[in-house]
């Protein structure tokens, strides 16, 4: 194994950079979200006050399901950072091995092995969230039902059970480091520290 690899296996099994990279994802689906509504609202005013025949309806209302993904992929973050700190490794010589974290992007498998309890309501709004990270959230359309919403609709529930579940993945990934951090933290140095020294 080289330095690079040995840097990756070291930061890729560091479950507060998993954190870090959820924040970035949220922050970035939060703007968005308040550019569109923002966008929407002065569009919605300005076509009940002079309604035309085919107004144009701004670029900023076609990011809604670039929003849920991105929330996704934080949520999906958030579930590895948790399985690390449980004491679990992810890359092994700068590779994930399929069976290390399961399905990709399959929300409610990862909930599971990150061992993050969900009642029914919450595992539906994850495997929605899951089709919407593999399909429309990132392509044009859904390829086949599989990446599609089956047609169902993201509702104002499924945001507040969502971020109920953002908060509890927060907390549980804090509880965890706490308790297990300095010992999962010391065990990465020295794995680190000892790939290095086989290295040079």
């Amino acid at each position: 194994m080289n330095k690079h690899n040995a840097t990756i296996d070291f930061v890729g099994n560091m479950p507060m950079r998993w954190q870090q990279t959820a924040e970035g994802l949220l922050i970035a689906s939060n703007i968005l979200k308040e550019r569109r509504e923002a966008v929407m609202s002065a569009f919605k005013s300005k076509f009940l006050s002079n309604p035309t025949p085919s107004p144009e309806l701004p670029k900023e209302g076609q990011t809604y399901w670039i929003e849920l993904m991105l929330t996704g992929f934080a949520i999906e973050n958030l579930m590895k950072g948790l399985w690390l700190a449980n004491g679990n490794t992810l890359y092994k010589d700068a590779q994930i091995p399929k069976e290390a974290i399961g399905k990709a992007h399959n929300l409610v498998d990862l909930a599971s092995r990150a061992s993050l309890a969900v009642d029914d309501a919450e595992r539906a709004d994850l495997e929605m969230l899951s089709k919407i990270m593999t399909g429309v959230g990132r392509y044009p359309m859904a390829r086949n039902e599989t990446h599609g919403t089956g047609g169902a609709s993201w509702t104002y529930e499924s945001d507040k059970r969502v971020t109920a579940i953002l908060a509890r993945l927060q907390e549980q990934l804090t509880a965890t480091e706490a308790k297990h951090g300095e010992r999962n933290a010391l065990s990465r140095v020295t794995s680190f520290r000892r790939k290095i020294g086989e290295i040079t």
